[in-house]
């Protein structure tokens, strides 16, 4: 996915490439005509990224009835949303943990977003979508999200708000780790990442 990058945070230059600091804080702020972004590539080939992921203010739109539901399991075309992707090394399989701050507001007045993975099996194969539910407002403050991202051989397993997907997509060797966010703020909180099978390496 090719993006226009609005800023960058000099915290990753200072990383190992084998696992985070522990944990990452990112705050991630973008209008709607660009992109702000991190990425990192990553040995495996094994890979588990965790964190918390909350929206904070969004920008307003002037066209209020863009297609925001997700329907049949097909992604929706918006304009404001963050995403944690994990890409492979050929840029063909990858996923992305989307969530998606709707236009509308329920009937108690509370703001909504929609939780969902977008994934591709390989370059070839068209782009898909698999629900996770939504997180609402509390007050003025959205409800934080934790999510996991476990990925081992031919399989990569979702977990995120108490609901969990296992998508059959390979990743591997050589992997890109990408925090990313348009037309509004978010809050990447406790990221870390490293091997499936062992913790994270500590900051030093």
């Amino acid at each position: 996915m090719r993006k226009v990058l609005w800023s960058l945070c000099p915290l990753f230059a200072l990383l190992p490439a084998a696992a985070t600091a522990a944990p990452l804080k990112f705050f991630c702020a973008a209008p709607l005509s660009s992109w702000s972004q991190l990425d990192q590539v990553l040995p495996g080939p094994t890979h588990r990224i965790s964190g918390v992921l909350r929206p904070g203010q969004m920008e307003e739109i002037q066209d209020p009835s863009l297609p925001l539901i997700i329907k049949n399991g097909n992604v929706p075309s918006t304009s404001r949303y963050a995403d944690v992707t994990l890409t492979a090394a050929d840029h063909g399989p990858y996923l992305a943990l989307r969530i998606t701050p709707r236009y509308e507001r329920d009937a108690a007045g509370q703001s909504i977003a929609d939780v969902y993975v977008q994934f591709r099996r390989d370059e070839d194969a068209a782009d898909e979508g698999r629900p996770l539910g939504t997180i609402v407002t509390r007050g003025y403050l959205w409800e934080r999200l934790p999510f996991s991202i476990d990925a081992r051989g031919d399989r990569v397993i979702v977990e995120a708000g108490g609901q969990r997907t296992e998508l059959p997509i390979r990743i591997g060797a050589g992997a890109e780790v990408e925090l990313s966010c348009i037309g509004g703020a978010f809050n990447f909180e406790n990221m870390e990442w490293g091997a499936a099978a062992g913790a994270a390496v500590a900051a030093r």
